[in-house]
């Protein structure tokens, strides 16, 4: 394979899809869902080929398959929720992912509303494991603080605390309980959550 691609290189590896972006909505905006009780920041929400969709843009050693990107689906279809939530006079038809590989390829993953609604009930059912896991209790009703907040603890980085309960950055939407966080962690998720 290809090593040491620089990030020019990788964006010129993907150009061609960037194309096929127009009317963009939210670049890296903050998005929450008080239903669920998560927040997390989007990549992107634009028409992708001429279709609302919540874009979600991934750099990659080698190419992906299906069950890599497992995470990936749940994060795009939880950022799907929330951004209807938030609007809700907007309906987002697909999600996106597109991952631009070290060995010169790009993959697009496109999802419509059977695969989302699919995808969220997925992410539902795994956040209230993890809320039941960690002894927080799935949210019934959240209240959003007017001055938000989030603290890092420095000698674990793989913790971080939100409204006063510590969250492992496996599962790195922030989960809100009383207040949204006003930023987040780097990394909004990834596929280490069990499939089942």
């Amino acid at each position: 394979g290809i090593t040491a691609v620089t990030p020019l290189g990788l964006f010129r590896i993907i150009k061609p899809y960037l194309a096929r972006i127009d009317n963009i909505h939210c670049l890296e905006e903050y998005l929450y869902s008080k239903e669920i009780g998560v927040a997390g920041q989007v990549d992107c929400i634009a028409e992708y080929r001429g279709k609302l969709s919540v874009i979600d843009f991934k750099t990659s050693t080698k190419q992906r398959d299906e069950d890599y990107n497992y995470g990936n689906f749940l994060q795009t279809s939880a950022y799907a929720k929330m951004f209807e939530e938030i609007y809700p006079d907007k309906k987002i038809e697909q999600t996106v992912i597109l991952a631009a590989c070290e060995d010169g390829f790009v993959q697009e993953w496109i999802h419509g509303s059977d695969s989302i609604a699919k995808h969220q009930e997925l992410f539902y059912k795994h956040t209230k494991e993890f809320f039941e896991r960690n002894s927080i209790g799935f949210p019934k009703k959240v209240i959003l603080a007017s001055k938000p907040r989030i603290a890092a603890n420095p000698k674990t980085p793989s913790q971080f605390e939100v409204c006063g309960a510590a969250i492992s950055t496996r599962f790195s939407f922030s989960f809100i309980s009383g207040m949204v966080p006003s930023t987040f962690q780097p990394n909004i998720f990834n596929s280490n959550l069990a499939k089942n």
